[in-house]
């Protein structure tokens, strides 16, 4: 089975993460009713989709191309899309993405212009830690200071952004930084 068969096998809500300085327009489908027309809501930069949608594509607003693609950029359910500034360009990280046409998802697509759709961004920013180097407590953007139970609990409802949560096999649960190629955001390198 390929993977796009298998994505669409395992449907969930697909979700974009703008850390980028652009504007992107962000495509559901679910909220009109079925014979209703897409919608596409402004997400301003720093913002997220909310969890509730289900976004399926991507653009900028002001129409320059991202990866040099000028049209919609299609995701699919399960799939979380990160944008980032890379000079003037935007640069996308995500598994699996297709480049569309602009009829993909109709010719009457609702474009919603009030800028005020998604949710903020939220990370971990800086961490404390106890005289043995562990990590007592989180500050999270947007909350302040959080004890550990607190930050896992909103990491496991989707509002922490740039953790993930680890379940060993014996212990607690704990917080682990998202998996990438960059250091200078490993909760471990964050200021204390």
């Amino acid at each position: 089975m390929d993977f796009r068969r298998l994505i669409k096998k395992y449907k969930g809500n697909g979700k974009v993460r703008n850390y980028s300085s652009k504007e992107l327009w962000v495509l559901e489908t679910d909220t009109n009713d079925p014979k209703g027309p897409p919608i596409a809501h402004r997400l301003l930069p720093m913002q997220k989709s909310p969890i509730k949608f289900d976004v399926d594509g991507f653009r900028r607003v002001d129409n320059k191309p991202i990866d040099g693609h000028l049209s919609w950029w299609k995701i699919y359910g399960y799939t979380t899309t990160d944008i980032f500034d890379d000079g003037g360009l935007l640069e996308i990280d995500v598994l699996v993405r297709v480049k569309v046409k602009d009829n993909e998802f109709g010719d009457d697509v609702a474009y919603e212009k009030s800028g005020t759709w998604g949710d903020p961004v939220q990370k971990i920013t800086n961490v404390e830690r106890d005289k043995s180097r562990a990590i007592k407590r989180y500050y999270v953007e947007n909350q302040g200071w959080l004890t550990k139970y607190q930050a896992l609990k909103l990491a496991a409802n989707g509002l922490i952004d740039n953790v993930v949560i680890v379940q060993p096999k014996s212990g607690k649960p704990y917080l682990r930084s998202l998996p990438d190629s960059k250091n200078k955001n490993n909760l471990r390198d964050l200021p204390s």
